[in-house]
């Protein structure tokens, strides 16, 4: 629902950002030298993201890697407005657009619209596919079919022009790598996915408050970089035992309530009323970047809730508890779809479903002791189950699906027979399994988050915009890592490995 005072405040915040973003600039290119021709390019984008500091971000890390790095580094502004916010997405491009003036004498820019698109003819199966994942992202939920489709409607005819426009941009610029925002929501699916389809290096970001994502395989956020370290770190055998205890070290602090998220009172019970061990589903956010358009088995998330549940009642005499991500605490988080009523709607008040709200203090950790196996979907639990012993089957691509930790199911058929073979006890965790376990969690957990302060949330970037471009440089790894397109994961880990050989 529409809300003004909201959207006021998003507009004047952004405003004051962009006054705050200007000085920023104009300290840092007191210091620049001019411009000079190099082998490669990098293109960075920079996209509004709702009033948020993502494009501020986006020119900053433009003028870090000018600065630094052995290629050209050019920007693309892309001002073609995916959604109908047509106001606001005005407002922001006019304020990003004079910044961009301001350092066009060091860093060109174009902008997306200039570029004919009458010519190319969009991949209309690809923009099916970004619409309904930016549907899902927009309501926050997989449900409510009427709202997503108007806004699918909606949104298509721009990101047709979007998709041309960028076939365009790429088939007249020469660009050797490129760097996005996200990856899936707006135009930056369609920026990753023509990238790609060009044979270019391209690489996405994500970011909390004072934390980073930064991936050069991929969505950031679905941490598939992972998968190319993992092999890496498992044939070593030094790096190996020292990954495996890392993991463990990890998963402790987290069972503890020591780590850097926590959800919950370690020391709560998980008291469930079953007479065996039951069937665990771990639940995702179905609108975050994590989750979106991995699905291997469903087609979405309430249908594989929903025929779970039915298998386990129809096939087995166990109980199934169903957990709410507890991160669902937060209301501007919170999936919109509510699976407690939908479960109750289809299946009744049945003693042998239990649905543990994310509101509830019960420690997941104490819930996957007690269970006989966990069903999951892309959840980092999943693989800490396999630590703790307890074998997990998963439904999705996700970034742990070939790692040999998970018994991933490709069908509904081979779905089922991992969960009889559950019920009858016959699903084992080896040793391997576990340590393979443990290293995923260590890479993942430890290895993949960079802990920096320049990152484009809002409050981290009221900190890093009073900097100069210096002190900037040196707070900020993602420059270093975009130059030598490496893992940030394998990065951390030969600083961690070096650190203990000192």
């Amino acid at each position: 629902m529409f809300n003004p005072v909201h959207k006021l405040i998003q507009v004047v915040n952004f405003i004051k950002d962009s006054r705050d973003f200007s000085k920023f600039i104009t300290r840092a290119i007191v210091n620049i030298d001019p411009p000079e021709t190099k082998k490669k390019t990098i293109c960075v984008s920079v996209h509004p993201w709702h009033g948020q500091a993502v494009p501020w971000f986006a020119i900053a890390l433009s003028l870090s890697l000018y600065k630094t790095s052995k290629d050209n580094v050019i920007i693309l502004l892309d001002d073609i407005n995916i959604g109908s916010d047509n106001l606001f997405f005005t407002i922001q491009i006019n304020y990003i657009e004079k910044i961009l003036k301001k350092i066009s004498p060091f860093i060109k820019y174009t902008k997306l619209s200039s570029y004919q698109f009458n010519n190319h003819s969009p991949d209309y199966a690809f923009i099916e596919l970004i619409a309904s994942l930016n549907s899902i992202h927009h309501t926050k939920g997989e449900i409510d079919h009427f709202t997503r489709n108007k806004y699918e409607e909606a949104i298509k005819p721009q990101l047709n022009t979007a998709f041309s426009a960028l076939i365009e941009y790429f088939n007249v610029v020469d660009v050797d790598k490129c760097v996005i925002a996200g990856g899936i929501w707006g135009s930056s699916g369609i920026f990753r996915h023509i990238s790609i389809e060009n044979n270019l290096k391209i690489m996405t970001y994500d970011s909390g408050g004072g934390r980073m994502l930064f991936s050069t395989s991929g969505v950031a956020a679905q941490l598939n970089d992972i998968t190319l370290v993992f092999s890496e770190i498992f044939s070593d055998i030094k790096s190996k035992k020292f990954a495996i205890s890392q993991g463990y070290d990890q998963l402790k602090r987290r069972e503890g309530g020591g780590d850097v998220v926590s959800f919950f009172n370690p020391n709560t019970i998980a008291n469930i009323n079953s007479g065996n061990q039951y069937y665990l589903i771990l639940l995702n956010l179905v609108w975050d970047s994590a989750a979106l358009g991995i699905h291997s088995v469903y087609n979405s998330s309430i249908e594989w809730i929903l025929d779970t549940i039915r298998w386990v009642l129809e096939n087995t005499n166990k109980t199934i508890v169903i957990r709410q991500h507890p991160v669902e605490r937060e209301k501007h988080i919170k999936v919109s779809d509510n699976y407690k009523c939908k479960i109750i709607e289809v299946f009744g008040c049945n003693n042998r479903v239990i649905f543990v709200e994310a509101k509830s203090d019960i420690s997941t950790y104490e819930l996957i002791k007690k269970a006989g196996c966990i069903v999951g979907f892309s959840s980092t639990a999943a693989v800490e189950s396999v630590a703790l012993g307890k074998p997990a089957i998963i439904v999705s691509s996700a970034y742990y699906a070939s790692l040999g930790i998970v018994y991933s199911a490709k069908n509904k058929k081979q779905y089922y027979d991992y969960l009889m073979k559950a019920d009858n006890n016959k699903l084992i965790v080896t040793k391997d399994m576990r340590e393979r376990a443990y290293i995923c969690n260590y890479l993942s957990q430890t290895c993949n988050w960079i802990d920096t302060q320049f990152t484009p949330f809002r409050s981290d970037f009221s900190d890093w915009s009073k900097m100069d471009l210096e002190s900037l440089n040196n707070d900020n790894p993602i420059a270093e890592l975009i130059e030598l397109e490496i893992p940030t994961s394998i990065k951390k880990h030969q600083s961690l490995m070096k650190s203990i050989d000192e």
